[in-house]
């Protein structure tokens, strides 16, 4: 375990020594107490990371299930909901893969870079979020705009849409390689990507704007016959807003931070603040399940139900090898 943590101290310090910075009119001591101060930090926000990482694993796994369990009840709305829940799995393995070198290196530890393929894929991933969630916008919104059409709907137009998601990811993970192979400017490459988050926020705004719009514009009488389901979309509508808002709210600050990053190349980011956008980067992966869980009574139901059994399974056991304890201590 020691060796471990001399292991991070020392190549979070290079990490920090890697990047470039502004000079500074330090002593040997005070130079030296940033650094540990730095590494320190570096530690924490490694911890912070494998542990974020955990959870967006096992809640989206069980999201992933219930989902799938209850898809009935969801209808083809719970394709959409789905195939977030893998995006965000795949972002939690894919942080998994970028920090275990991280640990497992013997002599040093190499700072985390983004010029390999582990980090297309986090943009893959990330950016297929963000486009589901854009999808997700736009499904709610024909559904309460125009409840007859979208229950004629088929799930080919469904499958579709996933499809889209993960074409708009690979275009923007395309745009990142080229990017890194140096084919395309940073200033465009950033253009690109910002212009397209930009649009997904306006998409969004506007299709949950036009729902609000319509749903206090409703007028009961002329909805009685379909009341129910009218209700019921305007109940997963709110969830999934709020679900939206929260996810574009954690983003919004990586984005800000890149930004300035990317446009300002004598501009000194604190490494902290480049942490913190990065540690809300991934609870923008794992906030859907607890979102879910307060929101969805299926969700919080499925829940209730996965700990009792757990709860039951881990009694028995524990009698069982009370009475096996008991049957090995008697007397012959």
């Amino acid at each position: 375990m020691v060796s471990i943590v001399q292991v991070i101290l020392a190549g979070s310090t290079a990490a920090f020594s890697a990047r470039p910075k502004k000079a500074k009119s330090l002593r040997g001591r005070s130079s030296l107490s940033w650094e540990l101060t730095m590494s320190k930090i570096v530690i924490v926000f490694y911890v912070i990371n494998a542990l974020q990482a955990m959870i967006i694993l096992a809640g989206n796994a069980f999201t992933i299930y219930v989902f799938w369990y209850r898809r009935n009840n969801l209808k083809r709305t719970g394709l959409l909901l789905i195939n977030l829940a893998v995006i965000d799995l795949l972002v939690g393995v894919a942080t998994f893969i970028e920090i275990s070198p991280q640990i497992l290196q013997k002599d040093t530890i190499e700072p985390i870079h983004y010029d390999d393929p582990i980090s297309v894929f986090q943009v893959l991933c990330s950016c297929s979020s963000v486009i589901c969630l854009v999808a997700v916008s736009l499904e709610r919104a024909y559904a309460v705009l125009k409840p007859l059409r979208h229950r004629a709907a088929s799930t080919q137009a469904y499958i579709l849409s996933v499809v889209f998601v993960w074409v708009g990811g690979l275009a923007m993970a395309l745009v990142y390689t080229l990017e890194m192979f140096q084919l395309l400017p940073t200033i465009y490459s950033t253009v690109i990507q910002d212009v397209a988050l930009v649009s997904a926020f306006v998409v969004v705004v506007a299709a949950y704007m036009a729902i609000h719009t319509r749903l206090k514009l409703t007028v009961p009488s002329l909805e009685a016959h379909n009341r129910h389901s009218a209700e019921q979309n305007a109940k997963l509508s709110r969830t999934l807003f709020f679900v939206i808002a929260v996810s574009l709210s954690l983003w919004l600050p990586s984005i800000v931070l890149y930004t300035i990053d990317d446009f300002c190349p004598d501009c000194t980011l604190p490494e902290v603040l480049l942490f913190i956008s990065r540690v809300l980067h991934l609870t923008n992966s794992m906030i859907n399940p607890v979102v879910y869980s307060y929101r969805m009574p299926m969700f919080k139901e499925s829940m209730r139900k996965c700990l009792t059994k757990c709860s039951v399974n881990n009694k028995r056991d524990m009698s069982e090898e009370s009475t096996q304890s008991g049957t090995f201590d008697t007397p012959l």
